[in-house]
């Protein structure tokens, strides 16, 4: 369990803490803090925390009941009103895990009550535009990759060595189980279609100079390379429709309207990104539908990568390892000061006994850059407990520069072909992409085959 830090007596120091959306992200988040879900035991602890968790807010009876049952000394509210009543203050800060869809009453909610917000989703998105002009004084952003260690280590290595940038790729990929895609009731909090709820984090990076260094970023038109649009099924029918970037429900003739933008479950596209005086290609790949198959060939690394960054396992270490279709990679490819070509692989995310890590190849040779993985969403709500109201956590600005950034590239994705209206293509790939990982390997390398093979790279048992 993370252990409250009670020795600073600053009165600027935020030091409870009201989880706002007991979902699925929420819930394991409280667990961690709370101690009451397994820490991985590569995620080494980020010290002891400045704040405690004095409430937790959901709306859901059934999640309500189950973060009652988990974490039966901390209160439970239906609403954030309610919790306000009787924990607010100047010292108090709510972590927002919601929607967008309820920001505009919940930072009026929390500026009544004199009570910091730090929200999870980007500024805004397509139909629920929230600009924090007003809240700027009480209110920030997570965008939590901005503390994840792969990135910094993979800026270090940029600042000391690239001489010229080649290329740069972000792929994300959540998968949703496809019952929940199908069912609006499951999924209310997805807004605004693939790319603006993921790689709105890799926008920031860029933008912001997280990766750089310099805020002088300048995107240019996205080419659509492939495009998967959403659906839903419609309220009161039972037939399935494609929905907007607000969440409203559009048929087929409606989505090829002009001014109509269908949301998409995947989207792989091409960009030009100028960062200083250099310009280069960029690829991104986000997706709620699975992990496409050819995922190492759009990219350009080795599928064996792909497969590692893949792998997960049960906490205890003697457990099986076994491939799932949640990723975070970031691939970097650049020429070095001695004239090499350099390739670097970020995985981002940590788990089971298989630690983070950041492979370089060079000439041939690949090199693990082993990372201390931390919980970066943590992880910022401890900076900004610390710091928001000393001023010092991210800055506003580069977050709305990020927000406007991916919402102006969303707008010129292309206009639907007329065979991607096609709601028997959009079911097609997402079965395809969901059973990928679920069809026999005998002929091909095997989860412990592939662990075993690349057992250079991926660290086993504890942080490194």
């Amino acid at each position: 369990m993370y252990t409250p830090d009670r020795s600073s007596s600053s009165s600027m120091m935020l030091d409870k803490c009201i989880i706002h959306g007991y979902g699925y992200l929420g819930s394991r988040i409280t667990g961690l803090i709370e101690g009451t879900r397994r820490v991985q035991a590569t995620w080494s602890p980020i010290g002891k925390l400045t704040f405690r968790v004095v409430a937790i807010v959901e709306r859901d009876p059934h999640h309500r009941e189950t973060a009652q049952a988990r974490h039966p000394s901390i209160p439970c509210f239906a609403d954030i009103e309610e919790a306000l009543e009787v924990a607010s203050g100047a010292n108090t800060f709510i972590k927002d895990f919601t929607s967008p869809n309820g920001r505009l009453r919940l930072l009026s909610l929390a500026q009544q009550a004199g009570v910091s917000v730090l929200l999870e989703k980007p500024l805004s998105s397509p139909g629920v535009e929230v600009s924090l002009g007003n809240y700027r004084r009480i209110a920030s952003v997570s965008m939590s990759e901005a503390f994840n260690p792969v990135v910094h280590a993979l800026a270090s290595k940029l600042a000391g060595e690239a001489a010229e940038m080649r290329s740069l790729s972000f792929v994300r990929v959540n998968s949703l189980a496809l019952d929940r895609l199908r069912n609006p009731e499951a999924r209310s909090d997805i807004v605004g279609g693939a790319f603006v709820d993921k790689l709105s984090h890799d926008v920031h990076l860029l933008a912001s100079g997280a990766v750089f260094g310099t805020t002088d970023v300048e995107f240019g038109t996205p080419e659509v390379q492939e495009i998967v649009y959403d659906i839903r099924v419609q309220e009161g029918a039972t037939n399935l429709c494609f929905t907007s970037l607000n969440g409203t429900p559009l048929s087929p003739l409606n989505a090829e309207a002009p001014g109509c933008d269908p949301a998409e479950m995947m989207v792989d596209f091409k960009m030009p990104v100028k960062v200083g005086s250099q310009t280069f290609p960029t690829r991104w790949i986000a997706s709620w539908s699975g992990v496409p198959s050819d995922l190492a060939t759009r990219i350009g690394i080795q599928d064996s990568h792909v497969k590692a960054a893949l792998m997960v396992s049960k906490p205890d270490n003697d457990s099986p390892l076994y491939p799932r279709t949640n990723l975070k990679l970031i691939v970097c490819d650049y020429v070095n000061a001695a004239g090499q070509d350099v390739q670097l692989i970020c995985n981002l995310q940590a788990r089971g006994p298989i630690n983070a890590w950041l492979m370089e190849r060079r000439s041939g040779t690949e090199y693990l850059l082993p990372v201390e993985y931390s919980v970066s969403i943590i992880k910022s709500m401890q900076v900004f407990s610390q710091r928001f109201h000393h001023g010092g956590y991210l800055d506003l600005e580069g977050i709305e520069k990020a927000d406007r950034a991916t919402l102006k590239i969303r707008s010129e994705f292309r206009r639907p072909l007329t065979d991607e209206l096609q709601i028997e293509r959009s079911l097609t790939v997402l079965d395809h992409n969901h059973s990928v990982l679920r069809e026999p390997r005998e002929s091909q390398d095997s989860s412990e085959s592939i662990y075993r093979k690349l057992d250079s790279i991926l660290v086993a048992g504890g942080s490194v």
